[in-house]
């Protein structure tokens, strides 16, 4: 997420109760959840005999690329625009 779709997502997510801090682990927890939430729909959905491993969260300040570039990995980077303001940068990897 950039900063922008960091604040409308935790204000969004929490019914405007918590405030947006990068700091603030409660605030990254609800980034979390969503990673989870997105987890375990594409689980579902996935055909069987598909693994999906838990989500993880990256932060900092220059993250240019986090997708794999081992052999046989294959990641795609979906963007989002927020209405609220910002983008979610969704990023799928799948061994191929």
């Amino acid at each position: 997420l950039d900063e922008g779709g960091f604040n409308a997502t935790v204000s969004a997510m929490s019914g405007g109760m918590i405030t947006p801090n990068l700091e603030d682990p409660v605030s990254m927890s609800v980034i979390g959840e969503l990673a989870n939430m997105v987890s375990g729909r594409a689980l579902i959905q996935a055909a069987s005999g598909t693994e999906v491993t838990p989500p993880q969260l990256i932060s900092g300040d220059g993250i240019k690329t986090i997708p794999s570039q081992s052999p046989g990995i294959r990641s795609f980077t979906l963007p989002f625009k927020l209405t609220a303001g910002g983008t979610l940068f969704l990023v799928l990897s799948f061994s191929v």
